[in-house]
């Protein structure tokens, strides 16, 4: 693990990414692997000065919520999904809105309609064409998981 977290923190960004890629594997081995020491490690991989490596941050968020009990998603990878919603970067965005029902499934339905509703809202009015059209393609799976007061 240990070598894990220094190549996670290599100053060549082909190389966080390319760990944060390989978090996603090691993230599939909890209870084996220390999940604090991920969270670590991901949390790094969020603040990451480059898009390539924050957008994997996403697929991480999936892989965690279907591992970590859900009080360990409500406590830790909540707000960075929302981090990730609010992003600058509108490929951040639009894999948000891309992977919204990934998401939702890991969150739990209820979980989802409560965290992810806001953002899959702002995403059908962002001003990239490519996060609304990512959130229009999702839209009919999103609305599944939805009352009818939420959808309106």
């Amino acid at each position: 693990m240990e070598i894990f977290n220094t190549v996670s923190q290599d100053e060549i960004p082909q190389i966080r990414k390319q760990a944060s890629l390989v978090l996603n594997e090691m993230i599939k081995l909890i209870p084996k692997v220390s999940d604090a020491e991920l969270l670590q490690i991901f949390s790094k991989f969020t603040k990451d000065e480059q898009d390539s490596v924050r957008m994997q941050g996403i697929d991480s968020c999936v892989c965690f919520a279907h591992q970590l009990p859900a009080h360990k998603v409500n406590a830790f990878l909540i707000p960075y999904i929302k981090k990730f919603g609010d992003d600058k970067s509108w490929r951040i965005r639009y894999l948000v809105a891309d992977r919204i029902m990934d998401l939702a499934s890991g969150l739990g339905y209820e979980a989802a309609k409560e965290n992810l509703l806001p953002y899959y809202s702002s995403f059908l009015k962002d001003v990239e064409s490519e996060v609304r059209t990512a959130a229009v393609g999702r839209m009919t799976d999103f609305c599944r998981i939805l009352d009818a007061q939420s959808i309106i």
